[in-house]
């Protein structure tokens, strides 16, 4: 049977106040998990954890599996649960979030990847009830008798959570209000120059601050000439600055957009914007986009390029043999497919 809970209605209402100022947006998130053959070899009532994903400084999620079943009498399938881990705030505390949850599990027929997909709906997670799942997800006998499960050496699972924003604490220092305001111009290749807050821009980026230093003509004038990087378009740069104010970063599922800003990110060093685009265009990586996404950040260590490395060696690098004729292409050209 499914492993289901019922909230009472006081948890209800304490999470609909909880996430009512909270929960102003939202965005799924995604953790892909991999069994390999030892660990299907676990004892039934054996779990492993997944990685943990989700947005800083807010609730996130890990998968949590048991190979062999949750216990003696699922021994007979593979349980997965979605866990709800609160932000270090609220850990020792009463919390409550809304969110909408599946498990999936990846199934190779044919070089092409199938979905066996559970949705959750929408469910109301609190300290008390911090999981939810399928303690009879997939059956083992299923997964013996049909070879495709174990193509790749193992169990692939992915877990899917729409998970709230929450504004993130001030990052770096607090600005030093007693300092007079100043704005720096950033002139662009077109349209006309941008206005920027100065002391933000010293604050919450080490490549400003140095190039805004007295000793640089940038500093002396307030005036940071980027017309000649054509590259730099408007939109990208405004995403940048939005994210110098605020923590935040939404693609809304554009991979070019997002990779105009990951590129910009990186040439300004700012990594942990780099990382939070990255952690976006890996919920878009797919076998038809994977060599154009490799292609744009090969060599650079990152969640990505691990994504998309991972994808290419599946299943003896069948993604190159089927797309070799697309080597040769410029990578830009590839992000919309």
């Amino acid at each position: 049977m499914e492993f289901a809970v019922v909230c009472p209605p006081e948890l209800m209402a304490a999470a609909a106040s909880a996430t009512a100022a909270s929960q102003v947006s939202a965005h799924w998130y995604t953790v892909d998990f991999r069994l390999g053959e030892q660990d299907l070899k676990l004892p039934p009532g054996e779990y492993i954890y997944s990685q943990i994903a989700g947005p800083e400084h807010s609730f996130r999620f890990r998968l949590s599996v048991y190979p062999r079943g949750h216990g003696d009498f699922e021994a007979v399938s593979v349980s997965a649960y979605i866990e709800i881990l609160p932000p270090p705030a609220l850990a020792k505390i009463d919390w409550a979030c809304k969110a909408r949850f599946e498990i999936s599990m990846l199934y190779e027929y044919l070089d092409e990847l199938w979905n066996f997909r559970r949705e959750g709906g929408v469910f109301i997670f609190t300290n008390k009830v911090s999981d939810q799942g399928w303690c009879n997800f997939l059956s083992l006998d299923r997964i013996t008798r049909e070879p495709g499960w174990l193509k790749a050496g193992g169990l692939r699972l992915q877990g899917h959570v729409e998970l709230p924003f929450t504004d993130p604490p001030c990052r770096g220092q607090p600005l030093d209000f007693t300092q007079e305001a100043a704005f720096v111009t950033l002139r662009l290749s077109e349209g006309p120059p941008l206005l920027f807050d100065k002391r933000i821009l010293s604050e919450r980026s080490e490549y400003f601050r140095e190039m805004l230093a007295s000793k640089w003509r940038e500093g002396q004038t307030n005036e940071v000439d980027l017309s000649m990087s054509p590259h730099i378009q408007r939109s990208s740069l405004d995403a940048v600055l939005s994210y110098l104010m605020s923590g935040r970063f939404f693609s809304g599922g554009d991979a070019t957009f997002a990779f105009a800003v990951r590129k910009l990110a990186d040439q300004f060093c700012l990594k942990d914007l780099v990382d939070k685009v990255e952690a976006e265009l890996v919920t878009m990586l797919s076998k038809q986009r994977v060599l154009a996404f490799l292609g744009q950040v090969f060599g650079s260590g990152g969640r990505l390029e691990g994504a998309c490395l991972e994808m290419v060696k599946a299943n003896d690098c069948a993604v190159l043999r089927r797309q070799r004729d697309k080597l040769g292409q410029e990578p830009a050209n590839q992000c919309g497919v």
